[in-house]
Formats: structure tokens, C-alpha cells, sequence
């Protein structure tokens, strides 16, 4: 439970899975952790999945625009947010995109993830590609792999 991160070095691609139940505490890290993992690497596309979350109830708006703001500057790069069909992940998505927008070319919120990697730029044969890779990631990404 929690976050897991995925790469894809051929499409320069990232996943995060988000499940379970998500605090302050655990985005924090999560961020961090993934300024580490990212470092030196320009123009990622990256997906945060965030349809396996169960729980935000110890998540607060202070909370998520604090993790935001704890972004790297990866100017270049793009982030997809996939949300469930909530008002309230969509809220907290919302304000995520809004506090880590300075530090990226942009972030934009989806409600799946074919349409969230055709705005981040790949073509068809990409996207079914891709489209597996998340379904069926397996191999979490490790610093220097």
C-alpha cells in the first residue's frame, strides 16, 4: 500500500501507483523519494494512478500543497494525474496540479489512462504499448537502473 514507482526508459516514461490510504507523511516521502530517483533525468512523462487510493482522509489541502511544492524543477517534463470519479480525489488532484505546476512544463488531471498519455504526447502504437506497461508493471524503479 502506498506509492510504487515504475520506468519505462524507452518512452522516458514514469508510473506511480498510489493505493491504500495516503497521508501528508506518506506524499512527502513519496516526492522526495522521487526528486532522488529522477535526478539528472529531463523531459520525463510521468503518470501518478492514483484509482487504487482508498483512503485521503488523513490527507489535508496543507499536506498536498506541501508535497507539491517539495518538487524538483523538472521544467521539461510532464505529469498526468489519474484520479477515480470523485469530487473529492479531484479536489485533491487539483491542488496538487496547482502548487507543482511551477516546477514542470505542466500538469493536467484525467479520469483514465489512455487519454492521460495521449496528452502527454505519445502516439497510438505508444500509447497500447504503454497501456501494457501499466497494467502489467512489475518491477519497481530503483536509483542508477
Amino acid at each position: 500500500m502506498g506509492f510504487s514507482v515504475y520506468f519505462n526508459q524507452k518512452n522516458h516514461f514514469v508510473l506511480t501507483r498510489l493505493s491504500g490510504d495516503i497521508d501528508n507523511n506518506n506524499l512527502r516521502n513519496h516526492v522526495l523519494n522521487l526528486n532522488k530517483l529522477t535526478e539528472g533525468i529531463s523531459e520525463l512523462r510521468e503518470i501518478a494512478d492514483c484509482r487504487n487510493i482508498e483512503n485521503i482522509s488523513y490527507l489535508t489541502v496543507e499536506g498536498t500543497k506541501i508535497g507539491a511544492e517539495l518538487e524538483s524543477n523538472k521544467l521539461g517534463s510532464l505529469l498526468a494525474i489519474v484520479v477515480p470519479d470523485s469530487p473529492l480525489f479531484y479536489g485533491m488532484a487539483r491542488v496538487y496540479q496547482t502548487f507543482s505546476g511551477n516546477h514542470r512544463e505542466a500538469v493536467n488531471l484525467f479520469y483514465n489512462i489512455r487519454d492521460a498519455l495521449a496528452w502527454l504526447g505519445y502516439g497510438e502504437v505508444e500509447i497500447e504499448e504503454l497501456i501494457t506497461f501499466v497494467e502489467t508493471a512489475k518491477n519497481e524503479f530503483r536509483p542508477n537502473c
